[in-house]
């Protein structure tokens, strides 16, 4: 059974560019649910995210697309 990459929040900062192909590339190996928060919309599509929601207005709304 494959382990759980660790929880990380905005793990797009502060990275060179080759440890951003690593961070990125993680999630789309992992065969499972990954939860990822960020404002860096660039990244959520590099790792492949296919459902996406905003919290706003006291609310989670998911977004088309």
């Amino acid at each position: 059974m494959a382990s759980a990459p660790p929880p990380q929040q905005e793990p797009t900062n502060y990275l060179d560019f080759d440890s951003l192909e690593v961070v990125e590339a993680a999630p789309r190996e992992f065969r499972g649910t990954v939860v990822m928060v960020s404002h860096d919309t660039w990244s959520a599509e590099a790792v492949g995210v296919d459902r996406r929601w905003r919290l706003g207005d006291g609310r989670l709304v998911e977004e088309a697309g």
